[in-house]
Order: structure tokens, then sequence, then C-alpha cells
């Protein structure tokens, strides 16, 4: 049995910038409407404040465990989110796994269901969490590898499950999202 604990945020970067994109522009508009060498003290804390709300408020303990039967359990702050057999872990997406210099956001999908984790770690010495997660999938579940977007700040890749099964019509429930 192995498993990979991090700590993480579930949402996309773009979505944590949408997310603080209102706070920054009340930050912006007080920053230039009020004497900054006065109120220092006040701007600091606020910033503060903004900072460790943000961050209690949305970032979660991540568990993930995977059974010798290859079953993936996956906790997100101790709470079991989804227990997906192989055949119904259709891909992840992510960074490469030879490389260390980039970090990109990681999505899990299974059967529809799909997860998405920024990792908040420092990465100065040796590989990520998000770097050794990815190998061992890579290598327990066989994975095809495929460029999925290259930019900027990273490329990324997708690793696709060849023994997913799809959705089936049995199991699907309309009432799920």
């Amino acid at each position: 049995m192995k498993e990979f604990k991090f700590w993480a945020l579930p949402y996309s970067q773009m979505q944590m910038f949408l997310t603080a994109l209102p706070a920054g522009i009340v930050f912006l508009f007080l920053v230039f409407s009020i004497d900054r060498v006065k109120y220092f003290e006040y701007l600091f804390a606020g910033a503060f404040a903004w900072n460790l709300f943000f961050f209690l408020a949305f970032l979660k303990r991540v568990r993930i465990s995977f059974s010798e039967s290859g079953t993936i359990h996956l906790y997100v702050n101790g709470k079991e989110k989804i227990v997906a057999e192989p055949q119904q872990f259709e891909y992840v997406r992510g960074i490469d796994v030879n490389s260390t210099t980039n970090q990109s956001t990681l999505y899990l999908v299974f059967n529809g269901k799909d997860f998405t984790f920024s990792f908040f770690e420092n990465r100065s010495f040796g590989s990520s969490k998000q770097q050794e997660l990815l190998q061992y999938m890579v290598t327990t579940y066989n994975l095809e590898k495929e460029l999925y977007k290259k930019s900027l700040m990273a490329t990324t890749y997708t690793y696709r499950n060849p023994a997913f099964k799809g959705v089936s019509v049995a199991n699907y429930n309309k009432s799920e999202k």
C-alpha cells in the first residue's frame, strides 16, 4: 500500500486568481486613495489578514492512497471523496514525470468526476510530491503519455489509463455531477 500526503488548493490557478481579484481591486483602490505612510500598519494588517483567511479557507490536506489491488482512495481534509478501481481511473494531467523544473495544476479524472489540485510546496530540493505521485501512477497503471499544452509557465502532459472502461449506463446516476 502506497500513500501520498500533501497540502493543495483544490482549485486551478485561474480560479484562485478570479477569487482573489475583487480583494486585489479593493486593496489597490485603498492604496491609491489614502495616505500610504500614515495608514501603513492598517494596510499591512489587512493584507496579512486577507492572506491568512485565503489560506485557512482554501488550503486543504490531501491524501491519496493506493491498495495492493490498485484501488485508489482520495481523501480531502480527512473525508473520503472517492474510491475508484483501476478501470474507473480515466487520466491524470500534470507535469512531465522526468522534469523537476516546472510545476502545474494536477487534474485527476475518475469516470467523469474530476479533482483539481494546485500544490502548495517548497520545491527547492529534489523532486516534488506531484512528480513522485505521477511517477508512481505511470509505473503502476502503465499510463500512456501525451502532450496536452505548452505554455511559458509549464508544459502539461496527459497520462491516459489504457485499462479505462468508460462510464457504463448501469452505473450512471443523473443526480451526480
